[in-house]
């Protein structure tokens, strides 16, 4: 998404179309995604469509980023 478009409340439908169309091109996959732990509004919206925290890391940055994966993964 375009960061000028962020914080408009468009995020989760965003992501939704995009796992939408995830599955519509590969049928049911396992879906795993990795994000800034600062990103509190990022993590939110993969929350509400079903994702939990797997585990973290830190880059080499020393940003720390947290792995997330569907509920319908296997951890």
């Amino acid at each position: 998404m375009s960061p000028d478009l962020t914080g408009q409340g468009m995020g989760r439908a965003f992501v939704g179309a995009v796992l939408a169309e995830v599955g519509r091109r590969l049928g049911s996959v396992r879906s795993r995604l990795t994000v800034a732990t600062f990103n509190a509004r990022a993590i939110r919206v993969y929350e509400q469509l079903g994702f939990v925290k797997s585990c973290s890391f830190v880059g080499n940055g020393g940003c720390e980023f947290q792995v997330m994966i569907d509920q319908m993964s296997e951890v």
